[in-house]
């Protein structure tokens, strides 16, 4: 395939990809509406659909007899969600409004920075994988009962029909999204391999955000819509996700851990990446350009120092 119909290729693909996610926001928008279900719920389930990539990838690499190259990929797409996804769009959005109610982010980080703990011993196996799973399971159930509205008219068979139309939407616009990107980051491969880009960059791009562009796209849309609350819900969603995934791969098989420098960088950036957003999560009930910057500015950093230790 040459280089021209590649490129023509992923154009039409980001086409397809913002169709979807256009699809998804606006029809759950409408079901959050017609149900009394706040977005951030909503949107912590749709965290769950759109991290699909992630879970391919971590299955697969499970019955490889690589699962470390899926737990770094997981935990790496969480610093990619919160440092450059988040920080990026708040750059170009100015700010983001919050519930500032620290009890909704603070059970996440908790789950977030809970696999830097389980590996302190070397590995991950079957009784952490179990662990993740359950508090995640826990954590949906907690989200759940605080986003319910006490004034919930009963859900009669007739309101059920009037959202089966945007469910299919919603279903439909999934399907595009994650059938796109899984193309994108094929044809991405191709021309990284063309142009003969370093290992190191082709894994930066290909798997860390590669694999999280169902989430970058519903993001930014999310934000064109004026859904904010649904985007942030997206990523901190997905974030968990992440970790709900990892369970799962560190229970089909065990993840051994080098606690090397890698790992303590890795192990570091998502503490602070995890304090920082339960902080400006709070402070003004929102997110400002200049929280945006500081997160951005630590990605940035974490890239770099990387860079520094492998080379």
């Amino acid at each position: 395939m040459s280089i021209f119909i590649t490129f023509v290729l992923m154009v039409l693909l980001f086409i397809v990809l913002g169709f979807g996610a256009d699809l998804v926001v606006f029809n759950l928008k409408e079901i959050g509406n017609k149900l009394g279900l706040k977005l951030f719920f909503l949107g912590m389930i749709l965290g769950v659909v759109t991290s699909l990539p992630e879970l391919a990838v971590g299955i697969n690499s499970a019955i490889r007899g690589l699962p470390a190259i899926s737990a770094g990929n997981l935990l790496g797409g969480i610093i990619v969600l919160f440092g450059l996804v988040l920080g990026t769009s708040l750059l170009l959005h100015k700010e983001v409004k919050t519930d500032g109610e620290i009890k909704s982010f603070l059970p996440v980080a908790l789950i977030i920075i809970l696999p830097i703990f389980l590996s302190l011993d070397g590995k991950l196996g079957i009784f952490d994988g179990t662990l993740m799973i359950l508090v995640y399971l826990i954590l949906l159930w907690f989200i759940y009962r605080q986003s319910k509205i006490l004034e919930l008219p009963t859900v009669e068979i007739v309101v059920e029909k009037t959202v089966s139309k945007e469910i299919v939407y919603v279903f439909s616009g999934l399907v595009l999204i994650i059938f796109s990107s899984s193309l994108i980051v094929r044809l991405a491969e191709q021309l990284l391999t063309i142009f003969y880009i370093s290992p190191l960059l082709v894994g930066l791009l290909i798997f860390a955000i590669g694999t999280n562009l169902p989430e970058i796209t519903v993001a930014f849309k999310a934000w064109r819509r004026k859904s904010s609350e649904l985007s942030v819900s997206n990523l901190i969603g997905s974030a968990a996700a992440n970790i709900f995934v990892l369970g799962i791969v560190s229970s089909l098989s065990e993840i051994n851990i080098l606690l090397n420098k890698e790992f303590l960088l890795l192990s570091g950036t998502l503490i602070i990446l995890s304090i920082l957003f339960s902080i400006f999560y709070k402070t003004g009930k929102k997110f400002s350009n200049i929280e945006g910057s500081v997160l951005l500015a630590i990605y940035c950093l974490f890239l770099f120092l990387q860079y520094y230790l492998i080379f």
